[in-house]
């Protein structure tokens, strides 16, 4: 998942069964402030997208995309552009800034 803080969005992509391509979906506006937290989660094909523990969006991956993730644990990722000043969390307890 990326936030890119110019566009005050967020955008899903996979990279599946091609490894050297990306499968971006929509950006979903999503305006992000200072303090606001961002998380993300994948289950059953969908990710969903949350500002504060708010839903902001809903993004159902592809039937390629949902079938390759099937039954795969592991961790959303995610990226932030253009926001010099974002802390963020590496999903272990510690924050890393820039």
């Amino acid at each position: 998942m990326v936030y890119d803080a110019s566009a005050k969005a967020v955008r899903v992509s996979t990279l599946g069964t091609n490894k050297d391509l990306w499968h971006p979906y929509s950006n979903v506006a999503a305006p992000f402030t200072a303090g606001d937290v961002l998380r993300a989660r994948y289950e059953k094909g969908v990710v969903t997208v949350y500002r504060n523990a708010a839903l902001v969006a809903t993004v159902p991956l592809s039937a390629v995309d949902a079938q390759f993730f099937a039954g795969k644990t592991g961790q959303v990722g995610i990226w932030s552009l253009l926001a010099a000043q974002t802390a963020l969390d590496d999903f272990r307890g510690a924050t890393v800034t820039r």
